[in-house]
């Protein structure tokens, strides 16, 4: 398979190289970016220069390149493969090489993942803004019941979606995106009786769901009325979003769990905020209960154990079984949660 320029360097620009090579050597900083003990030979003086987020090169044994490259000549594997594996620790799908859009299986045309970034920002904004009006005083008061730090609230960018059921559709139009393109990002939907377009999330706290890199590809809503039958509420998935591939929290984690070779994995937005809050900034959530392979296989490039921190209900002990090490599994949270 050929990768477009385009790709690669998207690729590139969203790994963070610094943190890759810490994973096989202790790194520090210096004038030019970091360096550290190659890994390539049998070095004694740190000989690697790290320009960050960009390229490596060792001064003593010659070897050189960028992530690509260093994961290529560490696991012993070919280019296409270690685009792969950085590829899915960076949330972007090899399909992303194409040009800006596909058709798609109903014949129409799916979003770049440029756009699609752009439209998700711009409903960020608009629930952020949401969150500090008059409309987000409920809210707001939810957020000092459940003792969330503004700290915190900054760090996850929470947010409020409106009671209005569509007034983010109408946000949207006047932003000039189309209501076709809030449909394929999955803020909006179309209900099958009227056929009327409405705003998917509403009424509820929303929680940004960005991909390993930190890029926005999603949102998890929690209702804010006990009359909701869905207390909380995902994005449906999209080419760009692939709910057993997502770890929420992964990344603000991420540094943390490479640093305890730990990674605490709960069940909820919530579990996660607070943790983070209490000093667990190893934790992520599976978004719900459901812990698969792929969660695990993207936190195995961070570390090498995990505790499930589910709840003791029949569901949490279901998904924390269903673990790589249930041995490991704590199933009932902290006190402070």
């Amino acid at each position: 398979m050929r990768y477009s320029k385009e790709f690669l360097t998207r690729l590139l620009d969203k790994i963070d190289l610094v943190s890759l090579i810490e994973r096989y050597a202790e790194v520090v900083p210096n004038s030019q970016g970091h360096r550290c003990l190659c890994f390539f030979h049998d070095d004694t003086e740190p000989s690697m220069q790290i320009y960050d987020r960009c390229r490596f090169r060792c001064y003593a044994c010659g070897e050189s390149g960028n992530a690509i490259n260093l994961l290529q000549k560490v696991k012993g594997i070919g280019f296409k493969e270690a685009v792969a594996i950085l590829a899915e620790e960076a949330g972007i799908t090899v399909e992303d090489s194409t040009a800006t859009s596909k058709k798609g299986d109903a014949g129409r045309s799916e979003l770049s993942r440029e756009t699609y970034t752009k439209i998700l920002t711009d409903v960020l904004d608009y629930y952020r803004t949401s969150l500090a009006s008059e409309d987000g005083a409920n809210c707001r008061e939810y957020l000092n019941q459940r003792n969330i730090s503004e700290e915190m609230q900054k760090a996850f960018g929470l947010a409020y979606a409106p009671k209005q059921g569509w007034a983010l559709r109408d946000n949207l139009r006047c932003k000039g995106w189309s209501i076709d393109q809030g449909l394929e990002t999955k803020v909006l939907c179309r209900s099958k009786n009227s056929g009327h377009v409405f705003d998917l999330f509403r009424d509820r706290l929303i929680f940004p769901i960005n991909d390993a890199s930190g890029e926005l590809i999603a949102f998890g809503g929690r209702a804010l009325s006990s009359e909701e039958n869905a207390k909380y509420l995902n994005s449906p998935e999209t080419p760009h979003f692939k709910k057993a591939r997502t770890l929420y929290g992964l990344d603000l984690a991420k540094a943390s769990i490479s640093k305890t070779k730990k990674a605490l994995v709960s069940e909820g937005y919530l579990d996660v905020v607070m943790l983070h809050q209490h000093g667990f900034t190893n934790s992520v959530a599976a978004l719900g209960t459901a812990f698969g392979l792929a969660h695990g296989q993207a936190l195995s490039r961070f570390c090498g154990e995990l505790d499930l921190l589910f709840d003791g209900d029949p569901a949490g002990r279901t998904a924390a079984f269903k673990g790589k090490r249930p041995g490991d599994c704590f199933l009932h949270p902290p006190a402070f949660m």
